[in-house]
């Protein structure tokens, strides 16, 4: 049993880390805030976690894959990069010898990210991209599902800080809305 001891920020980051890693995109609003109260609230990490690993978009994203595939996956999500055959292997050999589950596994790469290291600077970034999309989320008031590309703005986040006003906030369904609903630009015009 792990004990939290987070400020609520520090339980938003965590969250976002958890959304980046599990379902690759940033939190909606709702789940941010339940997700954060509930880790402030809580003295069990890996229960927690197990939610995570258990949720229908993790099973529907990682079920089907080997554990290598999904260690993998987790390092793109995660770090924008490949495994390395080290960090393959160590974790690999966790899942394959029930130290670690497919539940538990990402938030152990998360942990493994060296403070300073380019991991531990991809995923401060990307967190703090997720938390300027899940912002603007909610402060815009607009519908915010799996489907919508908010993943994507994630992908190409590195090593550079990027400050909340370059973002780019349209999602490719806003861009196709956009193109056959009307206006400037109409495709149908």
């Amino acid at each position: 049993m792990t004990i939290i001891q987070n400020t609520a920020q520090e339980s938003r980051d965590s969250v976002q880390e958890f959304y980046i890693a599990y379902f690759g995109r940033p939190a909606d609003p709702g789940g941010l805030d339940f997700w954060a109260q509930k880790l402030d609230n809580s003295d069990d990490l890996s229960a927690l976690l197990s939610e995570f690993g258990v949720a229908s978009e993790f099973v529907y994203q990682y079920g089907e894959l080997e554990n290598e595939a999904v260690i993998k996956s987790l390092y793109q999500e995660l770090f924008n990069r490949d495994a390395d055959s080290g960090g393959l292997a160590f974790y690999l050999g966790r899942l394959e010898s029930g130290e670690a589950t497919l539940s538990s596994i990402a938030k152990q790469i998360i942990d493994g990210a060296n403070e300073g290291g380019n991991d531990a600077t991809v995923l401060d970034n990307k967190v703090s991209v997720a938390n300027c999309i899940t912002e603007y989320i909610e402060i815009s008031n607009i519908s915010y599902s799996a489907t919508d590309n908010w993943g994507g703005k994630l992908d190409s986040v590195g090593l550079e800080v990027v400050q909340c006003e370059d973002v780019d906030y349209t999602t490719i369904n806003e861009i196709s809305i956009a193109g056959i609903t009307g206006g400037e630009g109409d495709m149908f015009a």
